[in-house]
C-alpha cells in the first residue's frame, strides 16, 4: 500500500480537500453515542466528523437536535483503512500509521 492510494475528502464548512491521514492526525476525538469522530478541518479549523465503517469514509456533520444524526457532506472508498470500535475507544490503522481515540463524554 502507497500514499498514492490517499483519498482526500473535501471539509463541509471550507471545501478544501484533505488527505485522510491529515484529517486522522486533527481527530480531538470518538463520539460516546455513535461511529463516529470529531475533528477540527486542518484549513479553517470549524467542526467536522468522521464515520469510518470497512474501507469506506466519510466526512460531514453530525447533528444533534432531537438525537444524533451523521449528514455525510462526502464519501469515499480508503483501500486498506482498517477500524475497530471499542466501548471505550475507537481504533483505527491507515498504511504505516495507527491511532485509538477515547470515546468522549
Amino acid at each position: 500500500m502507497s500514499f498514492a492510494v490517499l483519498r482526500r475528502l473535501a471539509c463541509p464548512s471550507c471545501e478544501r480537500p484533505h488527505d485522510l491521514l491529515v484529517l486522522l492526525d486533527r481527530v480531538r476525538e470518538a463520539e460516546r453515542g455513535g461511529p463516529w469522530l470529531t475533528l477540527g478541518c486542518p484549513g479553517c479549523g470549524a467542526e467536522a466528523h468522521l464515520e469510518l465503517a470497512g474501507e469506506q469514509v466519510a466526512i460531514g456533520r453530525l447533528r444533534r437536535e432531537r438525537g444524533e444524526r451523521f449528514e455525510p457532506h462526502m464519501r469515499a472508498q480508503q483501500p486498506g483503512l482498517r477500524v475497530q470500535g471499542r466501548p471505550d475507544c475507537v481504533e483505527v490503522q491507515l498504511l504505516h500509521r495507527s491511532w485509538v481515540f477515547p470515546r468522549g463524554r
